[in-house]
């Protein structure tokens, strides 16, 4: 900011501190702006209904008191939003448990039921899950374990629709059906569950298949999806762009299925840009018409016009603050950058100066469309963002990488 600015807007890296625009500041770690002012970010606050207490109890006031200690439910592998019958919302976390991998190796992976006022319940699992990245769909009540598609057989879809009875097999399928294969990740639009799948002819994961009306369990034949334009790259993510059609990000192309709602006869494929695609299965965040995401070039959007076409903006979003960008740990990234959205807000947890795991979030105000700088404090290691409810109301949180107590907090 020079001598004569009215106030603080937000961050710009990329142009000397004398050629910066009124307002602006080269550079910010741990502030925000806020009514033309720069301002310590408050604090990030552990919470204790995201870890066990010590000793254990059963009485819920007594294991959640301030003074207990806390022991962390173990590294995230996975975290969803589960809405059971009831109208009642849980956080679902799948935790890789290293206390126990000495004592019983067959029970490594737990998951795990969260909400503020109760102590962690652990959720019932039909089978051993997978050691690795798991992400969690919900089909109306019911929610959808997805374990990936190294080893179908034994890591299949798994589905829950009561907490108490958790995790089963998928049903049998009818007849002339076919049973819902493993996938790493899904979406559910107009009743069906849509998943990519490996392709038996290419041996890549560039097939996506939706299921039966109302049955997440089964699909047709008929709808199966090829998503190849004879490029060799597997798909990474699926995000609804609308309520009738999906986004299909393979890390070095994007593609759209349109008319996915209602009969899937009438289903078209488009590839919206050939020449890059996502970075990380986490890196993409819808927002409002906006669909924002990580590529090798920087933060990306893709827009929503009037007449309900796709534009893909030329620049990135991200240009503002390229230096920072070219700090990002790409080889670690691909595999761990993560994004969230709240209170107009879009976060990126990266790694970045040559990190292992995610040590920086990258955040944008789109109130005020600018760069915000990055938050960094040693134990800031965000491994997923989640929405959940912390004292009455809704917050954005984040599950950490660190072992210690700073499992679950609200940035």
């Amino acid at each position: 900011m020079k001598e004569g600015d009215s106030g603080f807007v937000g961050v710009d890296m990329r142009n000397s501190p004398h050629l910066l625009e009124a307002g602006y500041a080269s550079n910010a770690v741990n502030m925000r702006f806020r009514h033309g002012k720069a301002e310590t970010r408050e604090g990030y606050c552990a919470l204790r209904w995201g870890a066990l207490s010590e000793p254990l109890s059963e009485n819920t006031s007594a294991a959640i008191a301030a003074n207990r200690p806390l022991k962390s439910l173990g590294e995230c592998l996975g975290i969803g939003t589960f809405k059971d019958p009831n109208d009642t919302t849980h956080t679902i976390v799948a935790v890789k448990n290293k206390s126990m991998e000495k004592t019983n190796p067959s029970y490594w992976i737990k998951v795990y039921a969260l909400r503020e006022g109760t102590i962690p319940q652990e959720v019932p699992v039909s089978q051993d899950l997978y050691d690795g990245p798991i992400q969690f769909t919900q089909c109306n009540n019911a929610l959808i374990l997805h374990q990936g598609v190294s080893d179908p057989t034994n890591y299949p879809l798994l589905a829950m629709d009561d907490i108490v009875v958790g995790f089963r097999d998928l049903t049998d399928p009818g007849e002339g059906a076919l049973a819902m294969p493993a996938s790493a990740t899904g979406v559910f639009i107009g009743n069906r569950l849509f998943i990519p799948v490996k392709n038996d002819v290419t041996g890549k994961v560039d097939t996506v298949i939706a299921s039966d009306l109302l049955d997440y369990h089964q699909y047709s034949p008929l709808n199966e999806f090829t998503i190849n334009q004879g490029e060799d790259d597997e798909i990474i993510a699926l995000e609804p762009f609308d309520s009738n059609r999906i986004l299909v990000f393979k890390r070095k192309n994007i593609y759209l299925l349109n008319n996915v709602v209602g009969d899937l006869s009438n289903v078209t494929v488009d590839r919206i840009n050939g020449s890059y695609g996502l970075v990380a299965p986490m890196a993409v965040q819808t927002m409002g018409s906006d669909v924002w995401f990580l590529n090798e070039t920087g933060i990306v959007s893709l827009q929503k016009t009037d007449f309900s076409s796709i534009q893909a903006i030329t620049n990135p979003v991200s240009d503002p603050i390229e230096p920072l960008i070219k700090r990002i740990n790409w080889q670690v990234a691909k595999n761990t950058a993560v994004t969230g959205y709240w209170n107009n807000k879009f976060y990126l947890s990266v790694p970045i100066d040559g990190a292992k795991s995610n040590s920086a979030i990258i955040i944008y105000d789109l109130s005020t469309r600018t760069w915000q700088g990055i938050d960094q404090v040693d134990h800031l290691n965000v491994s997923h963002f989640f929405i959940a409810e912390t004292e009455g109301y809704n917050r954005l949180h984040y599950y950490s990488y660190n072992p210690t107590h700073y499992e679950v907090n609200n940035p």
